[in-house]
């Protein structure tokens, strides 16, 4: 719900136009945008989306989305594909280990 001022309240955010929230920085943006969600998706759906954000956050910062591009994307899941497979291979390593 938006306040009448614009201003919003604790939780809400106030009425952004699409030329401002490209001006925002990512988590900023995807915040507002969450916020523009509610009422729409369930509680879990709003949750998950507000961990995914927080994931993606940490790596696009303070970008703004007007500075953010596919290639950008694409590193971003390279990383992450190569967190994934150093994770696994840990805890195979691990799981070997504790057989002795």
């Amino acid at each position: 719900m938006q306040s009448g001022n614009g201003t919003g309240t604790l939780g809400e955010m106030p009425k952004t136009t699409p030329l401002e929230i490209q001006q925002l920085p990512f988590e900023e943006a995807c915040r507002r945008w969450l916020a523009t969600r509610q009422g729409h998706i369930s509680r879990k759906t709003q949750y998950e989306y507000s961990l995914n954000i927080k994931t993606l956050s940490k790596y696009f910062g303070e970008l703004r989305l007007t500075e953010i591009d596919a290639d950008m994307f694409w590193k971003y899941q390279k990383m992450r594909k190569s967190m994934g497979v150093a994770l696994r291979a840990l805890t195979t390593s691990s799981a070997s280990w504790s057989r002795y």
